[in-house]
């Protein structure tokens, strides 16, 4: 049985989509890893702090509803830094309000690097 010339074209396109359909699992993989190289580099040498919620916003995404923003301030040799992060869910932040005390990761290399982990699951749950 011969194959058509339609049969043909269709089987080629079939190839080069699962070839395509590789290469974006292969390069998602590849940014993936490297996001989490470089957060892995820059709190490779670590401490923890403790910081005091200074701000928390609820704002508007687009269709997909809320976020919420969380500023803290937080002081690593007698310098204070301000920082903040976005939660896609209310719980990730531990349902805190502002003035309440939370657990935060210090980059000892760039203490300007911290980054809120009470109950975030992006970083472990870790509790210190």
């Amino acid at each position: 049985m011969k194959k058509t010339k339609q049969q043909k074209k269709s089987q080629k396109k079939k190839k080069r989509l699962s070839w395509e359909v590789w290469f974006l699992l292969i390069f998602a993989a590849a940014i993936g890893i490297g996001v989490l190289w470089t957060e892995k580099c820059i709190y490779a040498e670590s401490t923890t702090a403790k910081a005091v919620i200074t701000d928390i916003r609820q704002m508007r995404r687009g269709k997909r509803g809320f976020v919420w923003n969380v500023e803290y301030r937080y002081t690593v040799d007698g310098k204070t830094y301000t920082n903040d992060e976005v939660f896609f869910n209310k719980s990730d932040y531990g349902d805190h309000k502002i003035g309440d005390t939370i657990t935060i990761e210090v980059s000892k290399k760039n203490p300007e690097a911290g980054r809120y982990i009470e109950h975030n699951w992006l970083y472990g749950d870790k509790k210190r």
